[in-house]
């Protein structure tokens, strides 16, 4: 498999966890905000499985894919955290300690369609993750 496809493979999951941590740490008005994260989330699960077809060796190593990408998301989720904080969008922006340290989400959740997590939902997972014997 050539390294674009890899690339573009990797461009995708990174934006459906950066946004399905948006929508459970960042959405406010669950009327309005977060629509634009949904869709993004949405259509990327709908491409993922696409590149996956066309390119099998993929599935193979979706443990080392999944932990780089989540750190990119993770990044970019605290990064858009502080500016939404400067611009009086949060009350609190979010520090590394308020997101999972690693990916929270196993490859079925990440591409199953119309499921996201709260915040506490979230939370819940990450505290059991951290007693001895948990595993994913």
């Amino acid at each position: 498999m050539g390294s674009s496809q890899r690339s573009h493979l990797e461009s995708r999951l990174e934006l459906v966890m950066e946004h399905l941590l948006y929508i459970a740490f960042l959405k406010r008005d669950p009327e309005r905000d977060g629509q634009g994260w949904e869709r993004t989330v949405k259509e990327d699960r709908r491409q993922i499985p696409r590149l996956l077809k066309k390119n099998p060796s993929l599935r193979h190593k979706w443990d080392e894919i999944i932990a780089e990408t989540y750190e990119g998301a993770r990044s970019r989720v605290i990064d858009k955290s502080e500016e939404m904080w400067e611009q009086k969008k949060l009350k609190q922006r979010l520090v590394e300690e308020d997101l999972p340290q690693s990916c929270p989400w196993d490859i079925h959740e990440l591409l199953k369609q119309g499921l996201n997590f709260t915040r506490e939902q979230l939370e819940e997972r990450m505290q059991r993750m951290e007693r001895p014997g948990f595993r994913m």
